[in-house]
């Protein structure tokens, strides 16, 4: 917080500059693209880590709370806590969506697109 004495004597440049200067000490850790829903439920997500290569292809389901990750190559859960119905339901999305999903990956991976944050 700046200062109500200093924020009197700068200029809204220097204003600027000087949040600048503090934004990128916060910069965006992680993004998320929503690739889809089963019925508007289970929403499922790519995300991307700076700096962070992810090691295997996966998505993030995501019910009232509770999740999962669904490895995309073998369709295995590799972690999380969503109910068995639920993830029964997330894979058979996950299965019947993998060319679309594959696609997204691709593109989000590679910086081809617009993450929604």
């Amino acid at each position: 917080m700046i200062d109500s004495n200093l924020k009197e004597s700068l200029s809204i440049k220097e204003i600027f500059e000087n949040y600048h200067d503090w934004y990128s000490i916060f910069e965006v850790v992680h993004k998320r693209q929503r690739v889809g829903s089963v019925n508007n439920s289970i929403k499922f997500y790519i995300y991307t880590e700076k700096e962070s290569k992810h090691h295997a292809a996966h998505l993030h389901a995501n019910y009232q709370n509770k999740w999962i990750v669904i490895n995309l190559k073998n369709y295995s859960i590799m972690k999380g806590n969503l109910p068995l119905k639920k993830q029964r339901e997330a894979l058979k999305w996950v299965k019947n969506n993998s060319k679309l999903i594959e696609e997204k990956w691709d593109e989000f991976n590679k910086g081809k697109i617009l993450p929604i944050i």
